[in-house]
């Protein structure tokens, strides 16, 4: 028998290295999160409901339960283990009739509590995913993530330790690339960092929030019943939010230039009550934004503080107790009244977005 062996040339493979002189950079910002048809449900109303990854959903039911058992203690044990302070803006509240609530800024109050090892964790988490979120916006609206957001999430990627110490450098795991962070440490991470997490519990038959929008960036809420709406903002229709919601705040609609409306969302009545988790995503406040990163006019560089405390300076607050509620709005209304008659007296009308801080944050009108 005859045996025919048959050889196979093999190609050879050349490789040209004057051609790959240069690495290829990286894609600017983290992996994207939203495809096109959420981005542009999020930028028109504000909301978007969110099917939340593992383990950030599995750690909200944990977180559920521990908050379920906080709740439960009686009042006087909440006050003294969480003393509020900062208004509303950190520790343990009671509203009468209506609802209680607890809440975290940047850092721990206690090293050996199971709910607050639970809620850095959860903390850790939402702050990630939130980022992805403002990286799709920036994105789609041609801006360059990191010149947009990154000074703005500064000392907020974890929790910190109990006490006032600067806030930790963002984790080297993360698309940020840490040698680019800002150079000057926030100076008081309890002035300059205002991102908060907090726990709500309505009572039955009770407790509520009236319509309105928040002042940060954008804002994630997870409720384990009913009661929070949102608003379809070219019908004006009020939808219930049955899941996890995404909530664009004031702030991400003046930065990007009205090319996002703000969330208008509220809470209603419910027979049966309901617990609610909130974590509102706001910039760091001790770095100033280029406004030029934003499509603003070149080389505007304004103070983030000033910029925001503009912005928050024309609302009030939802979760105060009634009369300090209507204090607030009686505040509100007579600013307004006074910017009105400055505007009817300026040429040029409404200002530019880039030009809100010098116009005392009332100029930032929602296109609702």
């Amino acid at each position: 028998m005859t045996h025919t062996t048959t050889t196979f040339a093999i190609p050879q493979i050349i490789i040209d290295d004057t051609t790959d002189e240069a690495p290829v950079p990286p894609p600017p910002g983290p992996p994207p999160l939203l495809t096109f048809d959420q981005i542009r449900h999020l930028a028109t109303h504000g909301w978007l409901p969110l099917t939340l990854p593992d383990p950030l959903a599995s750690n909200f039911q944990e977180l559920f339960a521990h908050v379920t058992d906080f709740f439960a203690e009686p009042l006087a044990a909440k006050q003294a283990r969480y003393p509020p302070s900062r208004g509303t803006e950190f520790g343990f509240y009671h509203v009468p009739e209506e609802k209680e609530f607890l809440t975290f800024r940047h850092r721990r109050v206690h090293t050996d509590s199971v709910l607050e090892d639970c809620i850095a964790e959860t903390w850790r988490q939402i702050v990630r995913l939130l980022y992805r979120v403002l990286a799709d916006l920036s994105t789609a609206a041609g801006y360059d993530p990191h010149s947009c957001w990154d000074h703005m999430l500064d000392g907020v990627w974890d929790l910190a330790a109990p006490g006032r110490g600067t806030p930790p450098s963002p984790p080297r795991d993360h698309p940020h690339d840490p040698s680019s962070s800002p150079s000057n440490p926030a100076s008081d991470p309890d002035e300059d960092i205002p991102s908060l997490f907090r726990l709500f519990q309505y009572y039955p038959g009770s407790g509520f929030a009236t319509a309105h929008v928040d002042i940060g960036l954008v804002t994630l809420c997870v409720g384990n019943g009913s009661g929070l709406q949102v608003q379809n903002r070219e019908t004006h229709a009020w939808h219930d939010a049955t899941g996890p919601t995404l909530l664009l705040g004031e702030t991400a609609r003046c930065l990007l230039r009205n090319q996002v409306r703000a969330g208008q969302h509220r809470v209603e009545r419910t027979p049966a009550g309901r617990q609610s988790a909130v974590f509102a995503l706001r910039p760091c406040l001790a770095h100033p934004t280029r406004l030029e990163a934003f499509g603003g006019t070149a080389g505007h560089v304004v103070a983030t503080q000033e910029y925001y405390r503009a912005i928050q300076g024309s609302k009030w607050s939802v979760n105060a107790t009634r009369d300090i509620r209507e204090r607030q709005q009686q505040d509100h209304a007579r600013r307004k009244r006074e910017w009105e008659a400055r505007r009817e007296g300026r040429a040029g009308g409404v200002p530019a977005g880039d030009e809100l801080a010098g116009q005392g944050g009332i100029g930032c009108v929602d296109k609702r």
